[in-house]
C-alpha cells in the first residue's frame, strides 16, 4: 500500500504560530482531531502537507459539487464515498471487487484496521463537499473514533475545508465531534512582512501595491512572478480572457460561500455603497428594513470568511446598534472596482492585446488610496508595537460620527491608560500639502466637541504614509509620530 506523496517545498515561509500548535498537538501520545479553516487560496494544503510531511498520511479530497439542486443529498454523498474509494485505489489498497459502501459508515468500517493499527495521519480536504454540505459523515464518523480510532496514539484525523461558515454552522454544531477536536486553527493572511518574504527581490511600492490590490493571500501573491512587475502580473492575471482572476470571484463563491444569490447582492451593494448598517442591508437586499434570521446568518457566513468586517465606532464600541458592515478583502474590493465593470471586454479578448487599459493610471491612484487606509487599519497592532503600548490594553478601529457636522478619522486608537492616537493615513504619489495636519486638527476638535469625554485624554498625532520621501519637514513637524509603508513591511 502507497501513501500520500507530499514534496519538499522550498519556498513555504511564515505561518509559525500555527506550525506551533501542530508541533504541540504531533508531540503528544495520544490520538488528536485537528480543524483547519480559511477561505479559498488562503494556505491551508500547503502548511497541512509541509508539516505532516515524511508522515504516513492518507489523503481523501472532496469533489467539487454545488448545494443539492434537483439531485438527493443521498446521490452527492455516494459520489463523493466513491470519489475516495477511487482515490484509496490510487494508493494501491486492495479493493475487493463486491465492496459495497451505501454510506459513510460502510467506508469507514473498510479503512478501521489501518486506521486502529498504525501512525497514520488521516486527511480530509474540503470537508463541506465532502460532507455534501450535511453533517452525515460527521456523525459517522463520531462511533469509529470514540469505539477505536482514538485508542491509536498515533492516529492524527486533521480536517480541513475552505467554507468557514460551512466548519462553524455544521461541524462546530457537531458536539460529538466539535468536542473530540484538540485544535481549531482559523488560517488568516499573511502579515506585511510575510508578504514581503513572499516576494522577495522586491521594493517596498511594489509589496505595498500587491497587499492594497490582492491582500496578503499566499496563492494569489505566488501569481505575480519575480520576472514581471507586480502591475504588469496584475493586469495579465485580470484583464486577459484566460487571466486567473478574471473568474476567482465565482470559484470563491463556489468553494468558500454558500448557493445563495443574497451573498453575491450583500458583497455587491456593499462594493457600490462602503460601508451600511444592518438594517441598510437589508433594505437594498430584501426590501425590508428588518434584518431576519437568513440574512444575518449570511452576514455572519460573510465575516466569518473574511470577506466583510463587522465594525462600531470606537466611541461606541460596546453597542451593536449602529455597528457598520464593509468589505474587508482586498481582493474583492479590486474585482469589483476593476474587473467587474469590464468582464464582458475581458470575456470577448479585447483586451488581450494591451491589459495595462484595464487600470487607468488615475483611477488605480485613487483606489490605493482608500485601499492603503483600509489596510494601515487592518494593521494597527504593528503600529502599537512600532510606538511601543503593545503591553497596554488597546481599541483601535473607524471613528465615524453621523450628526449635522457628520466626520470620519481613518483610525482612532484608545489606550486604556486615556491617551488617544489619532491616525491619518495617506497613500502618497508626490509631495503631501501641509493642509493634511489642519484637516487632522479640525476633526478633532470635532470629535472633542461631539464627545467631551475626550477632554481629558491626551491626545497624540500619527502620519502614516506610504513614502516617506512624500513629507515635508513642515509637515512632519505638526505631527507627534510618522510611520511609512517601509516600517510596516520590516516589522
Amino acid at each position: 500500500m502507497y501513501y500520500y506523496e507530499i514534496l519538499a517545498n522550498k519556498s513555504f515561509i511564515g505561518r509559525n504560530r500555527e506550525l506551533t500548535l501542530l508541533r504541540e498537538i504531533h508531540a503528544t501520545e495520544a490520538a488528536a482531531i485537528i480543524v483547519v479553516a480559511g477561505r479559498r487560496r488562503i494556505g491551508k494544503t500547503e502548511l497541512i502537507e509541509q508539516f505532516f510531511r515524511g508522515n504516513k498520511v492518507i489523503k481523501l479530497e472532496g469533489i467539487q459539487t454545488e448545494r443539492p439542486r434537483g439531485r438527493s443529498h443521498k446521490t452527492l454523498m455516494l459520489k463523493q464515498i466513491e470519489a475516495c474509494v477511487h482515490r484509496l485505489r490510487a494508493y494501491n489498497w486492495e479493493i475487493p471487487s463486491d465492496l459495497k459502501c451505501s454510506s459513510w459508515t460502510d467506508f469507514f468500517e473498510f479503512i478501521s484496521p489501518t486506521l486502529e493499527a498504525q501512525p497514520i495521519i488521516f486527511y480530509l480536504e474540503e470537508i463541506q463537499w465532502l460532507c455534501a454540505y450535511q453533517d452525515d459523515l460527521l456523525a459517522e464518523l463520531k462511533p469509529f473514533w470514540d469505539d477505536r480510532w482514538r485508542h491509536n496514539p498515533g492516529l492524527r484525523i486533521v480536517i480541513s475545508g475552505s467554507s468557514p461558515s460551512f466548519i462553524a454552522t455544521q461541524f462546530m454544531s457537531n458536539k460529538a465531534i466539535y468536542n473530540r477536536s484538540d485544535r481549531h486553527i482559523s488560517l488568516h493572511e499573511f502579515s506585511p512582512s510575510e508578504v514581503a518574504a513572499i516576494l522577495p527581490g522586491r521594493g517596498t511600492r511594489e509589496h505595498l501595491i500587491a497587499s492594497l490590490t490582492v491582500g496578503g493571500i499566499p496563492g494569489y501573491l505566488q501569481r505575480l512572478p519575480q520576472s514581471k512587475s507586480i502591475l504588469e502580473s496584475l493586469t495579465l492575471e485580470s484583464f486577459s480572457r484566460d487571466g486567473f482572476f478574471v473568474k476567482e470571484l465565482d470559484r470563491i463563491y463556489i468553494s468558500s460561500l454558500a448557493e445563495s444569490d443574497n451573498y453575491r447582492k450583500i458583497v455587491e451593494t456593499l462594493a457600490k455603497q462602503g460601508s451600511l448598517t444592518r438594517g441598510e442591508i437589508a433594505k437594498k437586499v430584501t426590501g425590508s428594513t428588518r434584518a431576519g434570521g437568513e440574512l444575518s446568518k449570511i452576514l455572519a457566513d460573510l465575516v466569518s470568511c473574511g470577506f466583510l468586517e463587522e465594525y462600531p465606532s470606537v466611541q461606541n464600541r460596546n453597542a451593536q446598534i449602529g455597528n457598520r458592515f464593509r468589505i474587508s478583502d482586498e481582493f474583492v474590493h479590486f474585482f469589483y472596482h476593476f474587473i467587474k465593470p469590464k468582464i464582458r471586454d475581458i470575456t470577448a479578448g479585447k483586451l488581450d492585446n494591451n491589459p495595462k487599459l484595464g487600470l487607468p493610471e488615475r483611477e488605480l491612484s485613487v483606489f490605493l488610496g482608500l485601499s492603503f487606509e483600509r489596510w494601515v487599519r487592518k494593521n494597527s497592532s504593528i503600529i502599537a508595537k512600532k510606538l511601543g503600548f503593545y503591553g497596554v490594553e488597546f481599541h483601535a478601529g473607524s471613528f465615524f460620527h453621523k450628526e449635522a457636522k457628520g466626520f470620519q478619522i481613518d483610525l482612532l486608537i484608545e489606550r486604556a491608560d486615556h491617551t488617544l492616537i489619532v491616525v491619518e493615513a495617506k497613500y502618497a504619489t508626490s509631495p503631501l500639502k501641509t493642509t493634511v495636519a489642519s484637516q487632522v486638527n479640525e476633526r478633532i476638535e470635532r470629535m472633542i466637541e461631539a464627545f467631551p469625554k475626550y477632554k481629558t485624554y491626551t491626545i497624540r498625532k500619527l502620519l502614516v504614509v506610504s513614502d516617506a520621501a512624500f513629507v515635508p519637514l513642515s509637515l512632519r513637524e505638526q505631527f507627534d509620530f510618522m510611520m511609512s509603508a517601509e516600517d510596516f513591511f520590516n516589522s
